[in-house]
Protein backbone atom coordinates (compact mmCIF):
# COMPACT_ATOMS: atom_id res chain seq x y z
CA UNK A 1 0.00 0.00 0.00
CA UNK A 2 1.26 3.47 -0.90
CA UNK A 3 0.41 6.32 1.43
CA UNK A 4 0.82 9.83 0.10
CA UNK A 5 0.71 12.69 2.57
CA UNK A 6 -0.66 15.96 1.14
CA UNK A 7 0.61 18.29 3.80
CA UNK A 8 1.74 21.25 1.70
CA UNK A 9 0.14 22.01 -1.65
CA UNK A 10 3.13 24.12 -2.76
CA UNK A 11 5.77 21.40 -2.49
CA UNK A 12 6.81 18.37 -4.49
CA UNK A 13 6.90 15.09 -2.63
CA UNK A 14 9.71 12.60 -2.49
CA UNK A 15 8.07 9.28 -1.79
CA UNK A 16 5.31 9.71 0.77
CA UNK A 17 6.60 12.86 2.51
CA UNK A 18 6.83 16.52 1.58
CA UNK A 19 9.25 17.56 4.30
CA UNK A 20 12.85 16.47 4.73
CA UNK A 21 13.34 14.99 8.20
CA UNK A 22 16.82 13.60 7.53
CA UNK A 23 18.55 16.01 9.96
CA UNK A 24 16.12 15.04 12.72
CA UNK A 25 16.59 11.34 11.98
CA UNK A 26 20.36 11.70 12.02
CA UNK A 27 20.31 13.58 15.32
CA UNK A 28 17.82 11.30 17.08
CA UNK A 29 19.67 8.18 15.92
CA UNK A 30 23.02 9.31 17.33
CA UNK A 31 23.96 6.87 20.08
CA UNK A 32 24.73 9.71 22.51
CA UNK A 33 21.23 11.16 22.00
CA UNK A 34 19.59 7.74 22.34
CA UNK A 35 21.55 7.16 25.54
CA UNK A 36 20.54 10.56 26.92
CA UNK A 37 16.89 9.85 26.13
CA UNK A 38 17.07 6.30 27.40
CA UNK A 39 15.85 4.70 24.17
CA UNK A 40 17.17 1.73 22.26
CA UNK A 41 15.09 1.78 19.10
CA UNK A 42 15.96 3.82 16.04
CA UNK A 43 13.89 6.83 15.04
CA UNK A 44 12.12 6.95 11.67
CA UNK A 45 10.15 9.94 10.41
CA UNK A 46 7.54 7.72 8.81
CA UNK A 47 6.72 4.15 9.75
CA UNK A 48 4.07 2.09 7.98
CA UNK A 49 3.45 -0.13 11.05
CA UNK A 50 2.95 2.93 13.27
CA UNK A 51 0.70 4.54 10.65
CA UNK A 52 -1.41 1.38 10.42
CA UNK A 53 -1.68 1.15 14.21
CA UNK A 54 -2.84 4.76 14.56
CA UNK A 55 -4.93 5.35 11.44
CA UNK A 56 -8.13 4.39 13.25
CA UNK A 57 -7.68 7.44 15.48
CA UNK A 58 -8.10 9.75 12.48
CA UNK A 59 -11.85 9.15 12.33
CA UNK A 60 -12.46 9.60 16.05
CA UNK A 61 -14.05 12.71 17.49
CA UNK A 62 -11.13 14.46 19.16
CA UNK A 63 -13.10 17.36 20.63
CA UNK A 64 -15.05 15.43 23.25
CA UNK A 65 -12.89 16.48 26.20
CA UNK A 66 -11.81 19.89 24.93
CA UNK A 67 -14.83 21.95 26.06
CA UNK A 68 -14.35 20.79 29.67
CA UNK A 69 -10.69 21.81 29.54
CA UNK A 70 -11.58 25.25 28.16
CA UNK A 71 -14.26 25.70 30.82
CA UNK A 72 -11.58 25.03 33.46
CA UNK A 73 -9.46 27.81 31.92
CA UNK A 74 -6.83 25.54 30.40
CA UNK A 75 -5.25 27.39 27.49
CA UNK A 76 -5.56 25.82 24.04
CA UNK A 77 -3.74 27.00 20.93
CA UNK A 78 -4.88 25.54 17.61
CA UNK A 79 -2.81 26.56 14.62
CA UNK A 80 -3.06 25.56 10.98
CA UNK A 81 -1.03 26.40 7.89
CA UNK A 82 -2.89 27.97 4.98
CA UNK A 83 -1.13 25.63 2.51
CA UNK A 84 -1.89 22.41 4.44
CA UNK A 85 -4.26 20.22 2.43
CA UNK A 86 -4.26 17.35 4.94
CA UNK A 87 -5.47 19.51 7.85
CA UNK A 88 -7.04 22.47 6.07
CA UNK A 89 -7.52 25.72 7.95
CA UNK A 90 -11.19 26.17 6.96
CA UNK A 91 -12.23 22.78 8.31
CA UNK A 92 -10.25 23.31 11.50
CA UNK A 93 -11.72 26.79 12.02
CA UNK A 94 -15.25 25.46 11.54
CA UNK A 95 -14.50 22.70 14.05
CA UNK A 96 -13.29 25.26 16.59
CA UNK A 97 -16.36 27.46 16.02
CA UNK A 98 -18.61 24.50 16.80
CA UNK A 99 -16.96 23.56 20.12
CA UNK A 100 -19.64 23.64 22.79
CA UNK A 101 -18.09 25.45 25.74
CA UNK A 102 -19.05 28.39 27.92
CA UNK A 103 -17.04 30.83 25.78
CA UNK A 104 -18.41 29.72 22.41
CA UNK A 105 -20.50 32.82 21.83
CA UNK A 106 -17.66 35.17 22.82
CA UNK A 107 -15.21 33.32 20.58
CA UNK A 108 -17.51 33.40 17.55
CA UNK A 109 -18.20 37.13 18.04
CA UNK A 110 -14.55 38.05 18.50
CA UNK A 111 -12.84 39.71 15.57
CA UNK A 112 -9.84 38.37 13.71
CA UNK A 113 -6.53 39.95 14.68
CA UNK A 114 -3.56 40.32 12.33
CA UNK A 115 -0.19 39.16 13.63
CA UNK A 116 2.94 40.74 12.17
CA UNK A 117 6.54 39.53 12.46
CA UNK A 118 9.35 41.67 11.02
CA UNK A 119 6.83 44.00 9.29
CA UNK A 120 5.18 41.09 7.46
CA UNK A 121 1.67 39.78 8.02
CA UNK A 122 2.24 36.15 8.96
CA UNK A 123 -1.00 35.01 10.59
CA UNK A 124 -4.55 35.78 11.53
CA UNK A 125 -5.81 34.84 14.95
CA UNK A 126 -9.02 34.69 16.88
CA UNK A 127 -8.78 34.59 20.65
CA UNK A 128 -11.28 34.49 23.46
CA UNK A 129 -10.52 33.39 26.99
CA UNK A 130 -8.27 30.33 26.95
CA UNK A 131 -8.93 29.49 23.26
CA UNK A 132 -6.74 30.78 20.44
CA UNK A 133 -7.02 29.78 16.78
CA UNK A 134 -4.29 30.83 14.36
CA UNK A 135 -4.10 30.62 10.57
CA UNK A 136 -0.42 30.87 9.58
CA UNK A 137 0.38 32.14 6.09
CA UNK A 138 2.81 30.52 3.66
CA UNK A 139 3.10 27.24 5.51
CA UNK A 140 1.94 23.69 5.24
CA UNK A 141 1.58 21.05 7.94
CA UNK A 142 5.00 21.56 9.51
CA UNK A 143 4.71 25.19 10.54
CA UNK A 144 7.86 25.08 12.64
CA UNK A 145 9.86 24.02 9.56
CA UNK A 146 8.23 26.48 7.14
CA UNK A 147 8.01 29.48 9.48
CA UNK A 148 10.34 28.90 12.47
CA UNK A 149 10.46 32.53 13.57
CA UNK A 150 6.68 32.85 13.38
CA UNK A 151 6.33 29.64 15.38
CA UNK A 152 8.57 31.04 18.10
CA UNK A 153 6.60 34.28 18.30
CA UNK A 154 3.28 32.45 18.06
CA UNK A 155 3.87 30.13 20.97
CA UNK A 156 5.59 32.76 23.10
CA UNK A 157 2.97 35.48 22.71
CA UNK A 158 -0.19 33.43 22.90
CA UNK A 159 0.61 31.48 26.03
CA UNK A 160 1.58 34.31 28.37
Amino acid sequence: MVIIVYDDIRKEREGVLTYDFSNIETFLNMQSVKDALGVEKSFASFSHPVYEALKGDCAKNSDEGIPALLDKGIKLLIYVGDEDLMCDWIGNFRWVLELNWSGKEGFTRNSVIQFIVDDELVELLTKYGPLTFIKVFQTGHMISMDQPKTTLYMTGHHFK
